[in-house]
């Protein structure tokens, strides 16, 4: 019986051991070396060349810019649905989830990234 306990452990040791494996490398080897803020900023500027192409020049909030914009498209947010303007509550709230500094930066140009999309939903 001692044996039988021996090779039991043994063989879900190294089934373990070997989906360890198998998650490593789908983690070292996914294909990709750019991080996904990258990946996002990639697909914004193909959203961004997509809409250049077809002369579709519709400002859907006029808070954002285009880059901005494509982001949220990309992430699936219709930047129409977000409101045009931000209440002191709101600016309160989206410095508290995601630190004043980085809604500056957002306020001045810059494009948000997915984590601070995430972040900030709850306070629209």
């Amino acid at each position: 019986m001692k044996k039988f306990f021996t090779v039991f452990f043994v063989v879900l040791g190294v089934i373990f051991f070997g989906i360890l494996l198998i998650i490593a490398g789908l983690f070292l080897f996914s294909g990709s070396d750019d991080g996904p803020t990258a990946a996002t900023q990639e697909a914004a500027s193909s959203v961004t060349r997509d809409r250049e192409q077809s002369g579709s020049q519709v400002d859907s909030n006029p808070m954002l810019n285009e880059s901005q914009e494509a982001v949220l498209e990309t992430l699936g947010i219709d930047p129409a649905s977000l409101p045009s303007e931000v209440t002191a509550e709101q600016q309160t709230c989206f410095e508290a989830a995601i630190g004043a500094d980085r809604v500056a930066e957002i306020a001045a140009g810059d494009s948000p990234t997915a984590t601070e999309v995430f972040k900030g939903r709850g306070c629209l």
